[in-house]
């Protein structure tokens, strides 16, 4: 990924071709389920952060499904666009961009409902301490969506080499205090963690 320019990332974050195994709509309805399975409230009601938003792919789709989206990134650039794009949305006023560090997410304490991340898991460092430290950021009865990719060669996704094992990625999820379980059917290539803690 870090050897495409900025806008190769975007192009490639935005293609309609992602959007055949991505299933974006299908993504938001899992996630839409699961808010009022594990919180008994639609997502309207709730304020949801996309946690490695880039350009916004799924962030805006979320924003669509109303309530309060946190679009949060390391990249300047994604910020900056994600602000351009933000601004032209008729939910504007729900919408905020957040440029955070490698290592936190920089949330308040019990500002975020929902905490969404798509094929950024396998990117950040000391998960467990990470996604432990995360807690504080949710709300009661918050939770986490963890989107990434399957083991072994797949068309579309890092090599087999950067990705963490879906074995791994429970394990850890559970280290860092949460209760976890998995969705291996709905997307062709990723897997979908939902974590709720402990």
């Amino acid at each position: 990924m870090h050897r495409r320019s900025f806008d190769e990332l975007v192009t490639a974050f935005d293609s309609p071709e992602r959007d055949r195994w991505q299933k974006p709509e299908a993504v938001v309805q899992f996630v839409e389920a699961e808010a009022k399975r594990v919180r008994n409230q639609p997502l309207a009601k709730l304020t949801l952060a996309d946690l490695g938003a880039g350009s916004g792919y799924f962030s805006f789709r979320f924003l669509k499904a109303g309530g309060r989206v946190l679009a949060l990134d390391i990249d300047e650039r994604f910020i900056a666009l994600l602000n351009k794009r933000g601004s032209t949305q008729a939910q504007a006023k729900n919408f905020e961009a957040r440029h955070i560090s490698s290592s936190s997410a920089g949330l308040k304490a019990g500002e975020v409902d929902v905490l969404v991340s798509v094929d950024v898991y396998h990117h950040i460092e000391d998960r467990v301490q990470y996604f432990s430290q995360l807690r504080q950021g949710l709300s009661a009865k918050g939770f986490l969506v963890i989107i990434d990719f399957k083991d072994g060669e797949l068309p579309v996704g890092p090599p087999p080499h950067i990705k963490v094992a879906r074995a791994q990625i429970e394990e850890e999820l559970r280290n860092a205090g949460y209760t976890v379980t998995v969705n291996g059917a709905l997307l062709p290539y990723q897997n979908i963690y939902t974590a709720v803690p402990r």
